[in-house]
C-alpha cells in the first residue's frame, strides 16, 4: 500500500464501499480492508496512475468498483450451514407455505446455500423455486457453474447426496436441483433490486450478511427485504443473529424450537 495520505485513502475507499453496498469497515477492520485493496491499488500505480488520482479514477470507473466489489464481498459460505435451523424450517416453516414456494437466497455468494435449500425442497417433495441473489458477479459465475470441491461433498448429509454428480476431484450439482434454482445481481440497499420481486418470496435467507452493516444500511436492506416478501413471509437470519427493537418494523419474531424467525406483519 503507498504511504502518501495512506490513512486518507483508506478512509474514502471505505466510503466508496459503504455508498456501493453498504458494507461498512470501522476502524478496527481498516487494516483488512488494505488487504484486500492493496491489489488494486498497486495496479493503478504500476500503470502510471499517481497517488492524488487514484480515488478520482475509482469513483468514475465503474469496471473498478466492480472489481472492487468482488474484492471486498466473499464471505465464507457452505453447503447445509446451520443443519439444526434448517431442519426446523424444513419441519416447521415448509408445511405453512403453498406451492409453488418461492425462496431467496440473499448474499448467497457462491451458491451453496441456493441449492441447499433446493435439495430440501426436492427432498420434501414440494414444487419450489430459489433465487440467489448476490451482488458479486465473480461469486455469481461460480454459483451458476454448480461445480465445487470434491471436499465439498463432507457438508452434505448422506440423505441428500443423491442430488450431486461426484467426480474425480468435484462435485456437481444435478440438473434437477440446477433447474430449481437461478441467480441474479442483487444489492441489498438498492431497492430496485427488490421492487422487481415485489410480495414474491415466501422465505427470504439472509444469513451471516446483515452483521457488516451500519445501523443505515441495516435498515435499509431490512426494508428491501420486506418489499420482496409476500405477507406473513419469513425472513431467516442466522440462529446467532436477532433484530432489535429497532430494526424489527413490519415483522414480529416467532420462535420455532428454539431458533427465531421473523414474520412480515400483514
Amino acid at each position: 500500500m503507498i504511504d502518501i495520505e495512506k490513512e486518507k485513502l483508506l478512509d474514502t475507499l471505505r466510503q466508496i464501499i459503504y455508498k456501493l453496498t453498504g458494507n461498512y469497515y470501522p476502524d478496527e477492520r481498516l487494516k483488512m480492508l488494505e488487504y484486500k485493496v492493496s491489489g488494486i491499488i498497486k495496479e493503478m500505480i504500476t500503470a502510471g496512475k499517481k497517488a492524488e488520482d487514484i480515488i478520482d479514477h475509482i469513483i468514475k470507473n465503474e469496471e473498478i468498483q466492480k472489481k472492487l466489489i468482488n474484492l471486498i464481498t466473499v464471505p465464507e459460505t457452505r453447503f447445509f450451514r446451520e443443519m439444526e435451523q434448517l431442519e426446523t424450517i424444513k419441519k416447521y416453516i415448509f408445511p405453512k407455505l403453498t406451492e409453488p414456494i418461492f425462496i431467496a437466497s440473499a448474499g448467497c455468494s457462491t451458491g451453496e446455500e441456493a441449492y441447499t435449500i433446493a435439495m430440501m425442497l426436492k427432498d420434501s417433495k414440494l414444487i419450489g423455486k430459489v433465487v440467489g441473489m448476490d451482488i458479486n458477479e465473480v461469486a455469481l459465475s461460480k454459483a451458476k457453474e454448480g461445480k465445487y470441491s470434491d471436499k465439498a461433498i463432507s457438508q452434505i448429509p448422506i440423505p441428500y447426496r443423491e442430488f450431486v454428480e461426484v467426480g474425480e476431484d468435484y462435485i456437481k450439482i444435478k440438473d434437477e436441483i440446477k433447474k430449481m434454482v437461478e441467480f441474479t445481481k442483487a444489492n441489498l440497499i438498492n431497492r430496485a433490486d427488490f421492487e422487481r420481486f415485489k410480495e414474491h418470496f415466501q422465505i427470504v435467507m439472509c444469513r451471516n450478511v446483515l452483521i457488516y452493516f451500519d445501523k443505515k444500511s441495516k435498515k435499509t436492506a431490512l426494508e428491501n427485504i420486506r418489499i420482496s416478501l409476500r405477507k406473513e413471509g419469513y425472513l431467516v437470519l442466522s440462529s446467532t443473529e436477532m433484530l432489535t427493537s429497532e430494526f424489527k418494523e413490519g415483522f414480529e419474531a416467532i420462535r420455532f424450537d428454539k431458533f427465531m424467525f421473523y414474520r412480515k406483519k400483514s
